[in-house]
């Protein structure tokens, strides 16, 4: 019954850490720009996927061949994982301040007329981002893991590696259920004005950028 409860927790445990700050400031910057449910959860999926699987390779080197990671290579992915939400936020900026002006033709009864407006251009994420920011999350992140591996140690293998694989699940499942709210609040951006629009982008790409600093002080 505790070995249940234990594998249950690990689900729990997977989903909260999905949460934490610098996870869904990274995945609301890749996704807002997405104009559909779609478009969002998938690349929260993505960013699950790449930070789950860096979660159980880091498990089963401990669990598997007693091997710990570089406390120095941690320190820099904690620090890269800093630089990318700037990057990030950074981006969304430039993103907006991006333009055109095109011709656009209108006829209103009998009278036409022709003006120059403004278009909004949307930049596509590179479709691997999301998974590249979750690995590098998942190193900088791995104390989770390390924590608890102690105690999985006494267990069997088997058994320690099923844990790590359903805290890293917690960790797809967690991005998922963020994704689903988070959806919802982009298309509802997506159908304002183009200038409420972009400064709700500014506000966001100006909070990945605050915590990127503070997580590099």
């Amino acid at each position: 019954m505790n070995e249940l409860a234990m594998l249950a927790g690990a689900l729990l445990l997977g989903l909260v850490h999905a949460l934490d700050a610098d996870h869904v400031m990274a995945v609301s910057v890749l996704s807002s720009k997405q104009k559909t449910l779609y478009g969002v959860f998938k690349s929260a999926i993505k960013w699950g996927s790449g930070h789950g699987f860096v979660l159980t390779f880091i498990g089963i080197l401990f669990i598997w061949l007693d091997f710990a990671l570089n406390e120095q290579l941690v320190s820099y992915a904690e620090n890269l994982a800093g630089v990318i939400l700037i990057g990030l936020g950074l981006t969304t900026w430039l993103r907006i301040s991006k333009g055109q002006l095109k011709l656009s033709n209108h006829t209103h009864g009998q009278l036409r007329h022709t003006h120059w407006i403004k278009r909004y251009l949307s930049q596509q994420t590179h479709s691997h981002t999301p998974v590249f920011v979750g690995m590098v999350h998942g190193i900088a992140g791995s104390a989770p893991i390390v924590a608890v591996t102690p105690m999985l140690m006494k267990t069997s293998p088997g058994y320690a590696t099923f844990y790590i694989v359903l805290f890293s699940t917690g960790c797809v499942l967690g991005m998922a259920f963020f994704a689903l709210f988070w959806g919802k609040i982009c298309q509802k951006i997506q159908s304002l004005e183009l200038w409420i629009m972009n400064l709700t982008h500014v506000v966001l790409g100006a909070l990945s950028v605050s915590l990127g600093i503070y997580w590099l002080s």
